[in-house]
């Protein structure tokens, strides 16, 4: 399997390992783990963890969970096959070292474990082709009165991905019982709108308010696209009787079938980031609107991060900080806004992650669009002093 198949793969693994951490008994929320993975990709988070000289908090915090907790540890996952066909000798030399010190089993170093599972029940990339299940989303709480195009935008492109933790889809009775890699079509009313692979699903202890639990869907997966109708479900599977508000299971086979079909209806910028696109990289097109059925437009995640990385994660209006307020299960959640709002924007524009784009807290972040204006940071900083 080449690097490029199985690169992603490992990505989702990264990911898979934050949700199985927060679920042990005490539960560890490896925030730091899930903000480099999410920003630098799961490879590349990997590599910074093992060239440095001293193993990670999150490394200490799983061993005083019990040694065994340390199947987790990203030491642990790039041993196992198929990952390490990503690392080198000394890479992979290092993270045996950092087990063995404290007493932690090796996996396996030449079979491949059963079932199509790594030996930390990880998602194996040499498994068979994942399933495909259809969600309908409510549409009389949530979503209720909402048009595509404001649940594509709102919801899958803004809020989904910046939730904490990124990717929690909270549900009240309907859940999917399903396995980590499953690729989940979202149904609203008569077509599939969204598309996302889940990491996983978590059933609360208590109901949280009216939700019973969560899933977990992988950020950088998330795609919208012009909706899907039945007739186009059944070019793909001609099996496909019709959408229905109960839970659905499609053939695997499919799966580039559907992705033939999502090219043929959608323009590829729309459903994926395009910084690597532009070639200076001192500016970053941000917003752009690609004419579908609906207007879809673009959240360009480099821009976010550079204007983190310039700012901070401090509301730079009420300047709350949720680490110091909430600790480092906290750390770097901010919401960005885009002081032209992305509705106004007809074309691309190049944005200046520092001039054009500004850290703010969800508290601060809503009254900016309050009552549907559209507020600037000053006239909120001006309502903060009376």
């Amino acid at each position: 399997m080449s690097d490029d198949t199985l690169e992603p793969a490992f990505h989702q693994a990264m990911l898979d390992v934050y949700q199985r951490a927060a679920a042990l008994k005490p539960p560890y929320k490896a925030t730091l783990l899930l903000k480099m993975v999410n920003q630098l990709g799961g490879r590349e988070a990997a590599n910074r963890l093992l060239d440095t000289d001293e193993t990670s908090y999150g490394f200490a915090e799983l061993l005083l969970r019990g040694p065994e907790h340390l199947k987790l540890s990203v030491e642990y996952v790039v041993l196992q096959h198929p990952w390490r066909a990503l690392f080198d000798d000394e890479q992979l030399t290092v993270a045996r070292q950092r087990l063995q010190q404290v007493g932690c089993p090796l996996p396996p170093e030449n079979d491949e474990p059963a079932g199509g599972q790594t030996d930390s029940g990880l998602p194996d990339a040499t498994s068979a082709g994942p399933p495909i299940r259809i969600l309908p989303m409510s549409g009389t709480v949530e979503f209720q009165g909402q048009t595509v195009k404001q649940v594509q935008e709102e919801f899958f492109l803004a809020e989904l991905p910046m939730r904490t933790p990124p990717g929690q889809y909270l549900f009240r009775t309907k859940s999917l019982n399903a396995d980590s890699g499953t690729l989940v079509l979202f149904q609203k009313q008569a077509s599939i709108i969204a598309s996302a692979t889940l990491l996983s699903v978590e059933w609360f202890d208590k109901p949280q308010g009216e939700y019973r639990g969560a899933m977990y869907f992988d950020v950088p997966s998330i795609r919208v696209f012009a909706p899907i109708s039945v007739a186009q479900m059944q070019q793909v599977w001609p099996e496909f009787s019709g959408f229905s508000n109960a839970l659905q299971s499609l053939d695997p086979s499919g799966r580039d079938g559907f992705e033939n079909l999502l090219a043929t209806t959608t323009s590829p910028a729309a459903i994926q980031p395009i910084s690597e696109e532009i070639p200076d990289r001192n500016e970053l097109w941000e917003g752009a609107r690609h004419r579908v059925s609906i207007n879809i437009y673009e959240r360009n995640p480099e821009a976010r991060r550079q204007c983190i990385d310039h700012f901070g994660t401090v509301c730079q209006i009420c300047h709350f900080d949720f680490e110091k307020t909430f600790g480092p299960e906290a750390a770097g959640y901010i919401h960005v806004h885009h002081r032209v709002p992305l509705s106004e924007v007809d074309k691309s524009y190049r944005v200046s992650p520092t001039e054009d784009l500004i850290p703010v807290c969800p508290n601060c972040h809503a009254v900016l669009h309050l009552g549907g204006k559209n507020r600037t940071v000053d006239e909120v900083r001006e309502m903060l002093r009376r």
